[in-house]
């Protein structure tokens, strides 16, 4: 059945979208995320570029790649852990750190594509519902993002990986 503008207004007042709906992971990224990986463990080389780019989508490229490492049987020390010695491994706590440098300076670079017709809704429910729109992503670099592709006006709060390591979350 279809509602009537007043009858939108009445039941939408906020939208959350994640930007891993909206955002094309370039494959400019993957490849950039892809080769950091392979410095950061040879092994990490073997992991497909989908799953690279899932990742990177879903903000979870520290613990993917720990997992997909995992699978083969490599286990990357813990924070709290020494790392082998002669191996060269890093921690998972150093994975994290470098993942998220890495995909900053990628996003301060260039912009990703963005999904428009999404964004031409978001605008549109901004506009003439007058909803409240937050946009959240479990990465580093959302605000760079926005930026880079134009977009940080359609947004009235912005969640993301910085954020929840700010609050704890």
């Amino acid at each position: 059945a279809k509602i009537s503008p007043n009858e939108a207004n009445a039941a939408i007042r906020a939208v959350v979208v994640d930007l891993a709906d909206i955002v094309d992971i370039a494959p400019e990224l993957i490849a950039v995320v892809k080769q950091h990986l392979q410095r950061f463990h040879p092994s990490l080389a073997d992991w497909p570029d989908a799953d690279i780019a899932h990742a990177i989508g879903r903000g979870t490229v520290d613990t993917d790649a720990s997992d997909f490492l995992a699978s083969l049987n490599i286990q990357l020390p813990t924070d709290s852990e020494p790392a082998s010695e002669g191996e060269g491994q890093r921690s998972t706590v150093q994975l994290v750190d470098s993942i998220n440098g890495t995909l900053v300076n990628f996003l301060e670079k260039e912009a990703l594509p963005v999904n428009m017709p999404s964004v031409g809704v978001l605008r549109a429910l901004k506009a003439e519902l007058g909803c409240l729109v937050g946009a959240v992503w479990n990465a580093m670099g959302t605000r760079v993002l926005l930026e880079q592709t134009g977009l940080m006006d359609v947004f009235d709060a912005v969640v993301d990986k910085s954020t929840q390591d700010s609050f704890g979350l």
